[in-house]
């Protein structure tokens, strides 16, 4: 994934001054600010925020990078970064399907729908949804902070690793 992520650091980010991230990042916030205080995904989507915010600020620690004239940092963090835009957009996407399932599903709170998923393969089909992405959200998401915290560490030890010419 390594060429993926360069590509997304090297290209994506930068293609029209960022339109897309700014795009992409407006569209999650518009997400997040209505589904907030959701009765049964509120507290994930609270996680997302949180999240998003890692994702906000590691992008514009590698725009600076970039614009700086440091793009051998910006690439050096370019797999974590990958993996922090993944997580936050497979949750992002999980939780829209939790949306789409709970409505199918109709009234009621996340107890009383795998109350009835025991006996309805329908309910089941739906409640594996919300079930997912509550998994997702509580497994993976947490590593944005992590992510987030090599990105805009700053830290270039590893260039100066047998390469002092390119430090």
């Amino acid at each position: 994934n390594g060429i993926q992520a360069l590509d997304l650091v090297g290209r994506k980010l930068t293609l029209d001054g960022g339109a897309l991230f700014k795009e992409y990042a407006a569209g999650l916030g518009t997400f997040i600010d209505t589904n907030l205080d959701h009765a049964v995904i509120g507290p994930w989507v609270k996680k997302l925020a949180a999240a998003r915010d890692h994702l906000v600020a590691s992008t514009k620690a590698i725009g600076k990078a970039l614009g700086g004239g440091d793009p051998l940092y910006a690439f050096l963090v370019a797999t974590p970064y990958l993996r922090l835009f993944g997580d936050v957009a497979c949750s992002a996407l999980l939780l829209e399907q939790s949306l789409v399932a709970l409505e199918k599903l109709g009234p009621g709170d996340l107890a009383s729908h795998r109350a009835r998923a025991e006996s309805d393969a329908s309910a089941r089909f739906y409640t594996d949804k919300l079930s997912t992405a509550q998994f997702f959200v509580h497994t993976f998401l947490p590593r944005a902070a992590s992510y987030a915290e090599t990105i805009v560490s700053g830290d270039r030890s590893a260039l100066e690793i047998g390469f002092p010419q390119l430090v």
